[in-house]
């Protein structure tokens, strides 16, 4: 697989950290620590964040110009945003989707040739334990080899 999960996890952290047109900083208090790796969620438990998580990368040949092919993955990726208060956590999520999907131009970000982003579902919950608010983003990414 020509690009692995952690290069494509690192154009997405990038997205969402350096886009100058994302405001998800300005959410976050500028604190870049909030955003996060599933598997590497803050101990601390804090009160705002956001995790992401690539789920699947699937090789997808297109056609251009009726005779070569281009290899496109398509990068399946969950991202959450979890808040104590459910206002500035609603916020966020829709920032980071609008941003995201509409604002977003083809390029190369850390490396990664992005063609676009999709979502695919947004899901709301309340985790009784913690005592946050989560929402769960559903994209697809197309990302070119």
């Amino acid at each position: 697989m020509a690009y692995n999960g952690l290069k494509i996890g690192k154009a997405l952290y990038y997205l969402i950290i350096n886009n100058t047109n994302l405001n998800v900083s300005t959410l976050l208090n500028n604190d870049s620590s909030l955003v996060q790796p599933a598997p590497m969620r803050l101990e601390k438990d804090p009160a705002l964040g956001v995790t992401y998580e690539i789920d699947s990368i699937d090789n997808v040949d297109v056609k251009k110009n009726y005779n070569t092919f281009i290899p496109v993955n398509l990068v399946s990726t969950r991202i959450e945003v979890f808040a104590q208060d459910y206002g500035t956590g609603a916020e966020l999520a829709r920032v980071l989707v609008e941003e995201l999907t509409t604002t977003l131009t083809p390029d190369s970000y850390n490396g990664v040739e992005i063609q676009g982003i999709n979502v695919d579902n947004v899901k709301q919950d309340f985790n009784t334990k913690s005592r946050r608010y989560v929402w769960t983003v559903f994209l697809d990414i197309r990302v070119y080899n």
